[in-house]
């Protein structure tokens, strides 16, 4: 997320509970938060404010993106689909399991490539020589 988005996230923050916010703040709380994802960050404060009643933390924030792409990952599983690797490349298709877990959980896209385009994209082509008479 950008400091802006930051920024904003304290903004929604503080009207609740009235803390101050200023440009240290924000830089503090960036410094936490700043590599998760912006919606996903703000889906976690709104369910902090809904199941407790705890001052807000950055620790609070990151525990509830963890959730939430726990979650998807959950309701997911189908959905991360064969993963585009070899699978006698054992460490090509643990990456490429990896990304589709990861391509889960960020929730910005949940929907498995065709099968034939899986194929396509791992099947090699074998030449077999003919014999000529």
């Amino acid at each position: 997320m950008q400091r802006s988005q930051t920024a904003k996230l304290l903004a929604k923050a503080a009207l609740v509970d009235n803390r101050t916010v200023d440009a240290m703040t924000v830089e503090a709380w960036h410094e936490v938060i700043g590599h998760l994802d912006y919606d996903d960050a703000m889906a976690a404060l709104t369910e902090h404010r809904r199941t407790s009643t705890e001052y807000l933390q950055p620790a609070h924030i990151t525990a509830g993106v963890k959730k939430i792409r726990a979650a998807r990952v959950d309701r997911g599983t189908a959905a991360e689909g064969i993963p585009d690797a070899d699978p006698d490349d054992i460490p090509a298709y643990l990456a490429a399991l990896r990304e589709n877990r990861l391509r889960v959980a960020s929730g910005h896209d949940h929907r498995p490539r065709p099968i034939h385009q899986l194929v396509a994209s791992t099947a090699q082509t074998t030449h077999i020589p003919r014999e000529d008479s």
